[in-house]
């Protein structure tokens, strides 16, 4: 397994990938299109780092920003390729993970977020065994 960064997405090899699990994500209910449309304008601010096999498939992925005015990074997006959502694979989303983090402590960020959806039970469960502290909760108005 090799682990790769790219400063815009766009222009990684991860990016369809990312696409399709995007769009799948939005399927799922934990997203909408509207969140599609603020990753498209900022494709050129979110960076990636990700995980391929030894064949080039990329197999996992964490999508970032650094806010350098707030001196924060945020994670926009982190997927697994399906067939690879198992336990032995869990030690490279670990990996891709930890290499993202270093990125962003390099450059002075003292701290990341990520926004969950509440729905997602799973995601919200691996979150909190990582580390991750719920500080707020979003409240929205359908117009």
């Amino acid at each position: 397994m090799r682990i790769w960064h790219c400063e815009k997405i766009a222009e990684s090899t991860a990016f369809s990938k990312f696409q399709t699990m995007f769009l799948e994500t939005i399927d799922a209910g934990f997203a909408t299109s509207a969140h599609w449309d603020t990753i498209k304008s900022k494709l050129d601010t979110i960076e990636v780092v990700y995980t391929t096999t030894p064949a080039g498939e990329v197999i996992i992925a964490v999508a970032f920003e650094h806010y350098r005015q707030l001196n924060e990074g945020c994670v926009t997006f982190v997927f697994v390729d399906p067939a690879h959502r198992t336990h032995a694979f869990e030690r490279y989303r670990l990996l891709t993970f930890k290499f993202c983090k270093k990125i962003l402590k390099l450059r002075g960020v003292v701290q990341i977020a990520s926004w969950i959806n509440v729905d997602n039970v799973k995601s919200l469960k691996i979150a909190e065994r990582r580390g991750w502290v719920q500080e707020t909760i979003k409240m929205v108005m359908k117009l």
